[in-house]
């Protein structure tokens, strides 16, 4: 540690004030006459002030930052802690010579020694101001090691208490695991109930639908139920079309110059025309508005391919009626013509523009060449014909037909058990129901390659959607009641072979 320079200029200063007082002591001694009488003690005295000069040189410091002393003539470091030197024992050493000089002597350098006294308590406090600093570093180092244990102390005991929290936090974690346990066991209970209860509502929903099946079937009656008061509703609408067909057919024969009814016996009498305009009045009853049944008859031109069907086709219908298939098949650009045995229908037809002839279907057939006509048809027709006749009809409809036309033949559906046991017989020239298999089998029998029965299905706006018999599935009871009421039979005269 080296001096400051404030502190080399005392230290200076002091030499030479040392040395100038030194000097004048030894002056003194030589040349006092009382000093000369204790000359004996001159020795000490130079000795004290050779002590003096000693202190008065400048001396090394020992490093503040280590402990250690060397020895100076080359022994062990030895390494001991740095004690602070004592001040007072260090001036007694230096004074002590002083007290053994003789009273005179002493008596007359008093101020000279008190002075000297407060100079070696200042020189020995500033040589041992750096062994204060070193011990006062020491001292600060371990008051800061101090305080450091102190901090680590405080951490350690915050750290026990951070355990004892963390502690505290898993036990609660470990009662809210154990509670979230119950609560999962509880929950599974519940899980459980509500699985028996799932299983419960799902018996019931079983039964709910079961019943909702039969709410369903009801509902399809109510529906059969509103569609017949539909058709009570247009009631005035089959009077009207009722009253114009009377009235011209009333032009053609007046009712006062109709003959009476002849016995049913006689079957030789001949068409009656009284009894073709019962049969128009029942026809319009029951058969339903000539709009409803063009309609309806409307389905066959998709199972005919009418696209297909060239211009100008020459169509034959056997029992005309009043004339819907001969209109659709006008719209359709073919060339049709209608028969019937009833003069009523033939008149009404003519009325509306058709040709139409009376004429017996087997006579009028008879007469036509053969491979003549493009499509044959008879709606409502066979269930009039005894066995016998049904095979003639079929035998001359494939004669005049082209090879690949169509006989399209329609009947009443003995597969539906309200027209088989009910509806059928309300016709009294009706023979016999005849289901549709037999007159597909009778078809291919008397060489129809392609003979399909189709049944169809309403629908709100349109015509029927017509449904191949073959895939038709009948299951319950249902399946016998909501069937078509009417059936088509569709057969193709086989191709003539290439040549």
């Amino acid at each position: 540690m080296q001096p400051l320079p404030d502190a080399d200029r005392l230290i200076e200063q002091i030499h030479r004030e040392i040395w100038r007082r030194n000097a004048s002591y030894r002056e003194l001694i030589e040349t006092d006459p009382v000093a000369v009488e204790h000359a004996a003690m001159r020795p000490e005295t130079i000795a004290l002030l050779d002590r003096l000069q000693q202190l008065a040189q400048p001396v090394e410091l020992p490093q503040p930052a280590s402990s250690v002393e060397r020895l100076p003539q080359g022994g062990q470091p030895v390494d001991r802690p740095l004690q602070p030197a004592e001040p007072v024992d260090h001036l007694s050493q230096v004074v002590q010579p002083l007290d053994r000089l003789p009273k005179p002597f002493s008596r007359f350098p008093f101020r000279y020694m008190r002075w000297l006294h407060r100079l070696l308590g200042r020189i020995e406090r500033w040589l041992l101001r750096p062994v204060y600093e070193v011990f006062n570093i020491h001292r600060a180092a371990i008051e800061a090691h101090r305080e450091a244990i102190e901090a680590d102390r405080e951490a350690i005991e915050a750290q026990r208490l951070a355990f004892n929290a963390q502690s505290e936090a898993i036990e609660a974690q470990r009662l809210a695991f154990n509670a979230q346990s119950e609560t999962i066991e509880t929950q599974r209970a519940a899980i459980e109930a509500q699985r028996a209860a799932f299983k419960v509502q799902r018996e019931a929903l079983g039964v709910q639908l079961a019943f909702n099946r039969m709410l369903l079937d009801w509902a399809r009656q109510m529906n059969a139920h509103i569609e017949r008061k539909h058709a009570h509703a247009i009631v005035l609408q089959r009077d009207i079309a009722r009253l114009e067909e009377q009235l011209v057919l009333s032009r053609l024969r007046p009712p006062e110059k109709r003959l009476p009814l002849p016995a049913l016996a006689d079957s030789s009498a001949g068409a009656d025309p009284d009894l073709d305009l019962l049969y128009l009045d029942f026809e319009n009853r029951f058969r339903g508005p000539r709009e409803t049944v063009k309609r309806r008859l409307a389905a066959y031109l998709d199972l005919l391919h009418a696209d297909a069907i060239p211009a100008g086709a020459a169509v034959l219908d056997l029992g005309c009626g009043r004339g819907e298939w001969l209109e659709l098949a006008a719209e359709s650009g073919w060339t049709a013509r209608g028969v019937d045995a009833n003069a009523a229908v033939v008149g009404l037809c003519r009325e509306r523009g058709f040709a139409a002839e009376q004429a017996d279907a087997f006579a009028w057939l008879a007469g036509q060449p053969d491979a003549s006509q493009h499509i044959v048809s008879a709606f409502h027709v066979v269930e009039h014909l005894d066995f016998t006749h049904l095979l003639r009809l079929i035998d001359e409809i494939r004669r005049v037909l082209v090879p690949g036309g169509v006989m399209l033949l329609e009947t009443p559906n003995p597969c539906n058990i309200l027209v088989g046991a009910c509806d059928f017989y309300r016709d009294p020239t009706h023979l016999r129901p005849i289901h549709p298999d037999t007159l597909v089998f009778l078809a291919r029998a008397r060489g129809f390659a392609d003979s399909r029965a189709w049944f169809f299905e309403e629908r709100s706006e349109g015509p029927p959607r017509a449904i191949d018999s073959a895939d038709y599935v009948f299951g319950g009871i249902e399946s016998y009641i909501w069937i078509s009421r009417d059936y088509g039979i569709v057969a193709r005269k086989q191709q003539a072979p290439c040549a």
